[in-house]
């Protein structure tokens, strides 16, 4: 897998491919119309060969030293081979570059792979933002370099 950045569209087309996002790209873009703002977001794909496999939205969020991981998602059919590895070893290397000493990333309590991903990739869960549906709960995590 190689992993480069792309233009906000790009990730987009990717974003609204992913099945459990369920959303359009004009619904993806409309969410980054509103959360991006000000910002100084980089946009990653991750191609097997030619072909689009998965993509991250990172950006500066908060004033400690850390580049947050807001969005990211794999194509079905490029899960389990190395995609998002790619993808989050390319957003920390781009995070280091930039001076970042952190990533931060939430995901879901029912994103089952995407938690266990993360922990077996040194990221540490920092809280938990519990939801009346436990599986709507966000877990938010951080990994220190």
């Amino acid at each position: 897998m190689q992993v480069r950045e792309c233009s906000e569209q790009d990730a987009l087309s990717l974003w609204a491919a992913i099945p459990e996002f369920a959303e359009s790209a004009d619904s993806a873009k409309q969410k980054c119309a509103e959360r991006l703002p000000g910002r100084k977001p980089v946009f990653l794909a991750a191609f097997d060969g030619n072909a689009p496999a998965g993509f991250a939205i990172a950006y500066e969020r908060d004033n400690d030293n850390s580049l947050y991981v807001w969005m990211t998602g794999v194509l079905p059919g490029y899960r389990r081979k190395g995609a998002l590895t790619a993808l989050m070893n390319h957003v920390e290397e781009y995070a280091r570059k930039q001076g970042h000493a952190k990533l931060k990333i939430r995901t879901r309590n029912e994103r089952r792979e995407m938690l266990s991903f993360l922990v077996a990739e040194g990221y540490d869960v920092l809280s938990v933002e519990a939801r009346a549906n436990t599986k709507d709960s966000r877990i938010n995590l951080e990994k220190t370099f």
